[in-house]
């Protein structure tokens, strides 16, 4: 199975509040997030992570955490993930991948993978490609942007998914009739 998420900012505490996320303390959200994620994905699984892991320039609260979930972790780098410049830790080791874009092709839908979201991409005008992307930090009450601007756009955060991956599936199903 594939999953995506992004928006995790595992070592920013002002993003409880920012975000008004339902957690009493940092330590809270991670727990929550790991178990979230460990209750989602299997092993043999891939998680496409579309960036803001972290707000700090540490890799220790990255490293820790995706050392800890299960899946094989693909980084898509956002504009706070600063912590990849951390020496101390071998990113190899967590991530199979990190790239600024990409684009997945599965059951015929392209899927173009970017932190932001972004009005036009590759076959933006037709049914079989769906844009994935985080940033925004929407939550389900929100008119999502693909209703905004008549688009197939979707934000894989965690405000906006429940606090865990969401699934290749669950993302199709609301685009592809």
């Amino acid at each position: 199975m594939i999953y995506f998420t992004s928006d995790l900012h595992l070592d920013h505490t002002n993003i409880l509040k920012l975000e008004n996320r339902p957690f009493r303390s940092l330590d809270e959200m991670v727990c929550a997030l790991r178990d979230n994620w460990n209750k989602t994905v299997r092993d043999k699984d891939t998680v496409y992570v579309l960036g803001d892991v972290c707000l700090g320039k540490s890799g220790e609260a990255a490293y820790d955490f995706f050392s800890s979930v299960k899946g094989e972790k693909i980084l898509v780098k956002g504009n706070h993930d600063q912590f990849l410049k951390d020496k101390n830790y071998d990113w190899n080791e967590v991530f199979s991948q990190i790239s600024d874009y990409i684009e997945l092709k599965y059951q015929k839908i392209r899927y173009v993978l970017f932190h932001y979201p972004i009005y036009e991409w590759r076959g933006h005008c037709k049914k079989n490609s769906i844009h994935l992307h985080g940033h925004i930090h929407s939550s389900p009450c929100d008119k999502p942007l693909c209703e905004i601007f008549s688009r197939q756009m979707y934000d894989v955060g965690v405000d906006n998914n429940g606090f865990r991956p969401v699934s290749i599936e669950h993302v199709t199903q609301k685009f592809i009739k």
